[in-house]
């Protein structure tokens, strides 16, 4: 997962400078490109010019909401992603980015929970939104429920560091530390850039994940794999 991230930046770079070609694009494709290159605020005033278009579209109110999303804009966010759903109220993205943005922040759990089941109801193999209901029944207290969805979400996606992190989060508030540590560190070999993550495992008392030889191998790959991208990029006129 983490040497996706990084190879990413490439494609991002491509992005950025198709951004810069007028190649006669309409504003909701411009904003694709924008927002892939990390140009945020463009992005949102092109998808803003095209829902004044087309204001009946849940894709475009989606992609608006989770640009606001970027910018931490969350009425803006919430009034986007309400309105999709009042287009469209079985829009499952719609649905399960609300539900679990009301969720991750520990706010309206049980609109977060209502949202996030009527997601799964529709998509019932989305892990994702699998997820999602994991953490709003975390965030509600439900532990087991929380653990049952989220291993459910595990086997249903397979390796993601965001869905260990949260099992690793389930067990340690269950007390099960070793369970937490062999999840967060799983975590971290998926995305050993989550420092945050990183700082929580050395308060819990479980030593620091950079020494671990896990990590530290995966760190390494991922420093040589920058480097190439960094050469890459570097050369972009040649190759691009």
């Amino acid at each position: 997962m983490a040497v996706a991230m990084i190879l990413s930046a490439v494609l991002a770079a491509q992005s950025a400078q198709l951004a810069n070609i007028p190649d006669g694009t309409d504003q909701a494709d411009a904003a694709y490109e924008q927002l892939a290159a990390g140009d945020t605020a463009t992005a949102i005033s092109h998808l803003e010019q095209a829902l004044s278009k087309t204001p009946g579209d849940p894709a475009l109110l989606i992609n608006l909401g989770t640009a606001y999303d970027k910018l931490d804009r969350f009425d803006d966010v919430v009034r986007a992603m309400e309105t999709a759903i009042k287009l469209d109220p079985h829009h499952a993205d719609a649905l399960n980015y609300l539900g679990y943005s009301y969720a991750d922040r520990g706010i309206k759990i049980d609109q977060a929970l209502s949202l996030t089941k009527q997601a799964v109801a529709l998509k019932p193999d989305n892990g994702y939104y699998v997820d999602s209901l994991g953490w709003a029944f975390f965030k509600s207290g439900q532990l087991a429920e929380a653990l049952v969805e989220l291993k459910r979400a595990a086997a249903l996606v397979g390796d993601d560091p965001v869905i260990y992190e949260h099992l690793g989060d389930i067990y340690a508030k269950q007390q099960r530390l070793s369970d937490a540590r062999e999840a967060w560190l799983h975590a971290l070999e998926l995305d050993p850039t989550n420092h945050k993550l990183m700082d929580r495992f050395r308060e819990q008392g479980m030593g620091d994940p950079a020494q671990e030889e896990r990590i530290r191998r995966v760190s390494l790959a991922n420093d040589r794999i920058r480097v190439f991208v960094g050469r890459l990029l570097s050369h972009n006129r040649k190759f691009w």
